[in-house]
């Protein structure tokens, strides 16, 4: 965008010095009959979608945050922002690039409301339109979406255990990524979820990409 143009899961795995090491290890050499096959297979399809969707996850938030700040240096450069990215010692990583933006006057905009006139009357009235990008809302979701990896990568996704519990167990329900354990609710990642984000994300950067190019350099 310049006009001058973080989780590794471990699985704790080791060499075996022999066969006999291996759980089952004569299993593992079974003919491919059904029933062998069959549970690995569940096993399978339990693991992989959990690993595959939390990773995702941290992949995301890792991207959005490596591009925010690479951004926030250019403006830093550009507008002549009298702090660095590091001189904002709290909050999230949405809250530090909202307020760098701001200090810049980089001002992301909301899609215009869409407005009927309806009879008799004619009046102009806005109606409520889904399809509509309004940047508060595109914040708060990034928001969200950190909190969720925070729970994952620091309480491997037990709710009961993170901070923000209450929060984080209302919002995991609304969004339906929450395991059916109401003792101890666990974060369930899906692929709808994950949809949710990659589009967020996108029209997030979109939104930023028109306000950064539509911004004025100080003289």
């Amino acid at each position: 965008m310049a006009r001058d143009g973080e989780a590794i899961l471990t699985l704790g795995w080791r060499m075996p010095s022999s066969l006999s090491d291996l759980p089952n290890h004569r299993g593992a050499f079974q003919e491919f009959n059904g029933s062998y096959w069959q549970g690995s297979q569940k096993v399978y399809d339990q693991l992989y979608p959990r690993f595959f969707y939390y990773s995702f996850i941290i992949s995301a938030c890792s991207l959005f945050e490596y591009q925010i700040k690479k951004i926030c240096v250019l403006v830093k450069e550009e507008h002549n922002v009298p702090l660095e990215w590091d001189d904002m010692d709290y909050g999230s990583i949405s809250t530090k690039a909202k307020r760098y933006l701001r200090l810049a006057g980089v001002t992301l905009k909301d899609d215009p409301p869409t407005i009927i006139l309806p009879p008799p009357d004619f009046i102009p009235t806005e109606v409520q339109d889904e399809s509509r990008i309004v940047v508060s809302v595109l914040w708060r979701a990034i928001g969200n979406y950190f909190m969720i990896r925070n729970c994952w990568v620091h309480y491997n996704g037990l709710i009961n255990s993170a901070r923000n519990s209450e929060k984080i167990k209302k919002y995991a329900f609304e969004k339906g990524i929450i395991s059916d354990d109401s003792d101890n609710p666990e974060l369930v990642i899906n692929e709808k979820f994950a949809r949710e984000i990659c589009n967020t994300m996108h029209q997030f950067f979109d939104k930023l990409h028109s306000a950064y190019y539509s911004t004025p350099l100080p003289d």
